[in-house]
């Protein structure tokens, strides 16, 4: 998805957890790239938790991509 999105010719605000995604999108034109914070999951490369949360109360999100890191068959 962020390849995709580095490709559009609009001004995009991405907000995102993923220190790989944050670090693509930061050299892209017409991207301002936001990390969420929290603590950093190592297997995932990303942060997680409480902090991400509240960290995107912060902005007004149109469109949001959401992954299913969190979801597991035993809850």
């Amino acid at each position: 998805v962020a390849h995709a999105l580095a490709g559009s010719r609009l001004n995009l605000t991405i907000c995102t957890s993923s220190l790989a995604i944050a670090l693509f999108l930061c050299h892209q034109p017409n991207i301002k790239a936001h990390i969420l914070g929290g603590e950093i999951d190592p297997r995932e490369e990303a942060a997680a938790g409480l902090d991400v949360l509240q960290a995107v109360e912060r902005f007004r999100i149109d469109i949001a991509f959401l992954g299913g890191g969190a979801v597991s068959p035993d809850g």
